[in-house]
């Protein structure tokens, strides 16, 4: 299994909270666009990635891209790349920024999964975090969503926000809910230095406050019918996102466009990052050149990451796959770590995979040191 990652900077507006590589200049748009087809093409010749079963278009916000411009993105990595005919094709938006135009266009292009940044349904603390739409907004865009036949879709919230309560978060998670999504994220506000919310010093709920509030999104999705398969993501049976679990599963991905970070044998386990840097981005590109840098990853870390992000799943690491991929067993590569952790009662061996239960997945930072050596 390999995915393809599309990075999309682009934004209305930044939202306060967002460290991530994306803003609201849209003036070197077009050349981006002309980039990132370059860098697919440059990608093919290497000749590494024989077919994909996922591909996500991510940001940024890509439901700002102009009409057609999905299409013809879609089709660019359909020419350069096998993208098998049941891959999962998601792609991010946001309220706001969908019309039933697009959103025909997205069907034609071949998406067939659709992901929803709402974060919470109060419009004062949507303000608060810098989002750019209502809840108002948000129910028109999934009424669009509806009309248009998507029927994979996720819905994102957040918590931990700004003056939230847990009666706030709760009346997000029951409105949420009762729109039927397939798939669900949940995640806790996390203030990353030098965005303008952190620079805020915001009055946020307190540690205990956060954690009733995460205690409460595991208990009330899973009593409403999703099921938690990952520490931050629920979902309809049938409906976990494909793309994430390959990076759960520390599989091989491509990522193209700004910042994006791409992993594979290369010989040896290999990760690499583009960079940044606009101007540089596209200079390299003018250039014919990959505007990459490339850190092999020794063996003993690749085994690590497996189980950092293996741990991340509620159902645990698939203990044969990492025997089948480093040629010795889980429990011999780890076996202090692996008992110690079942006398804590926070791990259990269940049917060939080791697994945190919900006390280890809430302890998970924890639970990792016991592998670090």
């Amino acid at each position: 299994m390999s995915g393809l990652y599309i990075h999309i900077p682009f934004c209305i507006r930044k939202c306060a909270y967002c460290d991530f590589v994306s803003f609201a200049d849209h003036a070197p748009m077009r050349d981006y666009l002309a980039a990132l087809r370059r860098e697919m093409q440059l990608r093919a010749r290497e000749g590494c990635f024989a077919s994909f079963d996922t591909v996500f278009i991510g940001g940024g916000t890509p439901s700002v891209l102009p009409a057609g411009e999905v299409a013809t993105l879609l089709e660019a990595a359909q020419g350069c790349f096998s993208i098998l005919p049941d891959a999962e094709i998601t792609i991010e938006t946001n309220p706001g920024t969908l019309t039933p135009d697009k959103l025909s266009e997205y069907a034609g292009a071949g998406v067939n999964r659709l992901s929803v940044g709402l974060q919470c349904s109060q419009n004062h603390l949507l303000k608060a975090i810098g989002r750019i739409h209502t809840w108002e907004d948000f129910l028109q865009s999934w009424a669009y969503i509806q009309d248009a036949g998507f029927r994979n879709s996720n819905i994102d919230v957040m918590y931990g926000l700004p003056a939230q309560t847990l009666a706030a978060h709760e009346a997000t998670l029951r409105a949420v809910a009762a729109l039927s999504p397939a798939h669900i994220s949940a995640y806790s506000l996390i203030l990353e230095e030098g965005t303008p919310l952190f620079d805020a010093h915001p009055d946020l709920p307190n540690e205990d406050e956060t954690y009733a509030m995460h205690l409460l999104t595991r208990t009330l999705l899973t009593e409403l019918g999703y099921a938690r398969y990952e520490i931050s993501n629920y979902a309809k049976p049938g409906s976990a996102c494909r793309h994430n679990l390959n990076y759960w599963d520390n599989g091989a991905y491509l990522g193209v466009g700004l910042n994006a970070y791409s992993a594979w044998m290369r010989p040896g386990w290999t990760r690499f990052c583009n960079t940044a840097d606009m101007r540089a981005y596209l200079a390299a590109l003018s250039r014919g050149e990959l505007p990459a840098s490339y850190t092999p990853i020794p063996q003993r870390e690749e085994m690590f990451e497996c189980v950092m992000l293996g741990l991340r799943r509620t159902d645990g690491l698939d203990t044969r796959a990492f025997a089948n991929r480093f040629g010795v067993a889980f429990a011999s590569a780890y076996p202090a770590a692996t008992e110690a952790l079942i006398a804590r009662g926070w791990a259990v061996w269940e049917a060939g995979r080791f697994r945190l239960n919900e006390e280890g997945l809430d302890m998970q930072n924890a639970a990792l040191l016991s592998f670090m050596d």
